[in-house]
C-alpha cells in the first residue's frame, strides 16, 4: 500500500494537479482518540506525521494524561513506546497499579542524550511491534546537554525538527512532554512559557497544557481538577480552549456536571 512517507520520498517535480491526485489515491487519514470526549470533540484527535507536545508546571499532571491517552489506547490494541526518562519502573508502573496494565512497549534501559538511540528504538518498533504511537518523557533527558558551540535554544530547534522528521518518517504520532518556566504566580503557563526555546512550540503540530489551579484566595490549596488548555492546534486550528478534568484511580477523566447529575 503506497503510503504518504512513500511519495514524500521522490523529490522529482511534477504539477500540482499530479501530485494532488497522488494524495487523493492515498487511503483515508486514520486519526486516534485521546479517549476523553471532551478533548475528542476540540481535538478531533490525532494523526501519524503529529508531534505533540504536553506542558504544564513540574506536578500538574504531564504523566499522568500521557499515561491516561497510552492507556485509552491500549484498550483498543493500538500499540504504544514510551521512553520514561524521568520516572523510575516503580514510579512508572504505580499508576496501574490497581488496573490490568495494558499492552504497550518500553526499553528496559533508557539511553538519553542520543536521538540516533531514540530514532534505533523508534524504528525497531514500528517494524517489529506495529508501535504507532509514542511517548518521551521528557524533552531536556533528549537533549545533548553540552552543545558545543550551539546554543541551548538552537538545540532544542533541531531536536524538535528531527523528532518531527521521525514521526512522519515511521508514519507514527509523537507525544513529548515538556517543561515549562518556573511560575512566578498561579496563572495557568502558555506557550510562551516553555522552556529555553520558543522552538518547542514553532516546531510541533499541537501544544497542550495540563494545569491544576489554586482555589480562589487560597494561593496553597488546589482544585480537586485540571484544565487541560489548547494553546496550538494546527489540524483545527482551535486555540485557547480548555476543559475541566478529573483524576480517579491515577486516571483522567472528563469532570462530572454534578449539576446536571442531581437534575436527573
Amino acid at each position: 500500500m503506497i503510503s504518504l512517507h512513500k511519495i514524500m520520498e521522490d523529490d522529482k517535480i511534477v504539477t500540482s494537479h499530479e501530485f494532488y491526485d497522488e494524495i487523493k489515491a492515498l487511503p483515508a487519514e486514520k486519526r486516534y482518540s485521546f479517549g476523553i470526549a471532551s478533548i475528542d470533540k476540540l481535538t478531533e484527535g490525532f494523526t501519524h506525521g503529529d508531534l505533540i507536545v504536553v506542558s504544564g508546571f513540574t506536578g500538574h499532571g504531564k504523566t499522568s494524561i500521557c499515561q491516561t491517552i497510552s492507556y485509552n489506547l491500549g484498550q483498543k490494541e493500538i500499540s504504544t513506546l514510551w521512553f520514561s526518562f524521568e520516572l523510575s519502573a516503580r514510579q512508572f508502573f504505580n499508576k496501574y497499579k490497581d488496573k490490568t496494565v495494558p499492552l504497550f512497549y518500553l526499553p528496559k534501559k533508557n539511553k538519553p542524550y542520543d536521538l540516533n538511540w531514540l530514532d534505533q528504538k523508534i524504528s525497531e518498533c514500528q517494524k517489529n511491534f506495529g508501535v504507532k504511537v509514542v511517548f518521551i518523557d521528557h524533552l531536556h533527558y533528549i537533549v545533548p546537554m553540552l552543545g558545543g558551540e550551539l546554543k541551548k535554544s538552537d538545540l532544542i530547534g533541531d531536536t524538535m525538527r528531527r523528532l518531527k522528521q521521525m514521526a512522519v518518517k515511521y508514519e507514527m504520532a509523537i507525544f513529548l512532554m515538556a517543561h515549562t518556566k518556573q511560575p512566578k504566580d498561579q496563572l495557568a503557563p502558555t506557550l510562551g512559557d516553555l522552556r529555553d526555546s520558543s522552538f518547542v512550540g514553532q516546531e510541533s503540530d499541537a501544544v497542550y497544557i495540563i494545569h491544576r489551579p489554586t482555589k480562589r484566595g487560597k494561593r496553597d490549596e488546589f482544585e480537586e481538577f485540571n484544565y487541560f488548555t489548547i494553546v496550538k492546534q494546527r489540524h483545527t486550528g482551535v486555540i485557547g480552549q480548555r476543559r475541566k478534568l478529573e483524576m480517579h484511580d491515577k486516571m483522567f477523566y472528563d469532570q462530572i456536571d454534578y449539576e446536571s447529575e442531581r437534575a436527573l
